[in-house]
């Protein structure tokens, strides 16, 4: 049986197997968000999607909508535009995410359904601005999925009976939880999937001034994050993407180079002291929200005969930016101004060798 936080956002996920649904009765209920079915392959369109979108929307409940994939029939971006349109046409995204429906492998091998449910992915996210969420068991994880090409992805785990749901590698954690397929609400004639989100409604909403009695030490809830929590040894873009925020916020996670090492487990921790949030070292939802709702850090104009670590930081930046300053040791001579001038004229900036606001904003933008 499920042993579920009873701070955790309960929900719901439909599709028009599900009949006539009274939303006001769901809302009513203690349901706090519902996912539902859009679109099946790039052809077939649930006949209920817009009418169910809109109404629970109405009823007050948080509302996201997912494609359940057919890649042996059609390709990944034919899906994704599919998909999108049928999301917009309905309304457009809410603070749900969108999401990918793993169920069937389509004959494929591993490699290659990982590579579809990338690009489906990929384009969603250019087309929308939102990283969608994948939904699959681990059963189905286990025989088809192999690599870390997905681990970018935040997973809503399809397990039922079980204490707590088994997360396949290469994730380490969940965002959503679908525990059951027989659950019972008010509303809904028959059965329907319950789901958790590991957060508390305030979290899921976004909602900056509702207290979370899950987080005493939090100074203000989180938005939901769509990244995954990334655990020293983790690599990948959103490595990068936590080590150039650290670098925005004034911290010092060392080379841009995707990897959570030492220097980036000692960085984040240095800014989970400075957010007042709880230190481990983790970057985690809470984490994760914080560090994209922080401003750009003061830096102080820094030039030729400098030393130190602001000479360090930009010395890591002008390599991530592809403006090579030679050794990384602090010194800011000969080499580091060459390649701060290269930076420069790449960027249309005012060409001084110099590093002020302008400078410091164009190699600290994310």
């Amino acid at each position: 049986m499920a042993q579920l936080n009873p701070d955790w956002a309960r929900g719901i996920d439909v599709s028009n197997n599900n009949g006539v649904i009274d939303w006001t009765k769901v809302a009513s209920s203690g349901v706090t968000f519902a996912f539902m079915k859009a679109t099946e392959g790039a052809t077939w369109h649930d006949p209920t999607f817009t009418s169910n979108y809109k109404a629970a929307k109405a009823a007050g409940l948080l509302v996201g909508a997912y494609c359940f994939a057919r890649f042996g029939s059609s390709s990944p971006e034919d899906e994704a535009d599919a998909f999108v349109k049928a999301v917009e046409a309905a309304g457009g995204f809410d603070v749900l995410p969108p999401v990918l429906d793993l169920e069937d492998d389509a004959g494929m091998a591993p490699a290659e359904l990982a590579d579809c449910a990338l690009r489906w992915a990929k384009r969603v996210e250019e087309k929308t601005g939102h990283k969608p969420v994948l939904y699959i068991s681990p059963a189905f994880a286990r025989v088809h999925l192999t690599g870390d090409a997905l681990a970018d992805l935040p997973l809503w785990i399809a397990h039922y009976g079980v204490d707590s749901p088994q997360v396949p590698a290469p994730w380490h954690d969940w965002t959503f939880w679908q525990y059951t397929d027989g659950g019972q609400v008010p509303g809904i004639p028959g059965r329907v999937d319950l789901d958790v989100f590991k957060g508390t409604a305030a979290e899921l909403r976004g909602d900056k001034t509702a207290p979370i009695s899950s987080r005493p030490g939090s100074v203000q809830p989180p938005k939901l994050s769509l990244h995954r929590t990334l655990y020293p040894g983790a690599s990948g873009p959103d490595v990068q993407l936590c080590q150039r925020l650290l670098y925005r916020a004034g911290f010092h996670p060392g080379q841009i180079d995707g990897a959570y090492g030492p220097a980036t487990v000692a960085a984040v921790r240095a800014f989970q002291v400075s957010a007042h949030i709880a230190v481990d070292g983790v970057c985690g939802p809470d984490t994760w929200s914080h560090l994209e709702a922080s401003k750009q850090a003061d830096r102080p104009l820094t030039g030729r005969g400098d030393t130190g670590q602001q000479v360090t930081d930009l010395q890591h930046l002008l390599n991530f930016h592809g403006a090579s300053p030679g050794a990384v040791d602090g010194v800011f001579g000969q080499h580091t101004e060459d390649a701060v001038r290269k930076f420069q004229r790449g960027r249309g900036l005012e060409v001084d060798g110099k590093v002020g606001p302008q400078t410091w904003g164009a190699l600290l933008h994310v």
